[in-house]
């Protein structure tokens, strides 16, 4: 299963900064676990991806931001729910 998961306000920093980035977004989140598998795996692309294309640095401040946001949310999904 693929999801959508861009921050609006991110993607429009990004934007501003670097119009021809909006390919390269970290928008998709995959969610996956094959037939024999226990556990699901969840895939996200690195937003410093976005910063190998420029040097721009408020790209890169937008990719450390949205890294940080992205491993806070896997992070919670490997503690499980909050009791």
């Amino acid at each position: 299963m693929i999801l959508g998961a861009c921050n609006p306000a991110l993607a429009s920093r990004a934007l501003a900064a670097e119009p021809a980035l909006g390919a390269l977004l970290p928008c998709n989140v995959v969610v996956r676990r094959g037939p024999g598998d226990e556990r699901t795996t969840i895939d996200v692309i690195d937003p410093q991806t976005m910063v190998q294309l420029t040097d721009d640095p408020e790209v890169r401040m937008v990719a450390d931001d949205a890294d940080t946001r992205l491993q806070a949310a896997l992070a919670q999904l490997e503690d499980g729910p909050a009791a």
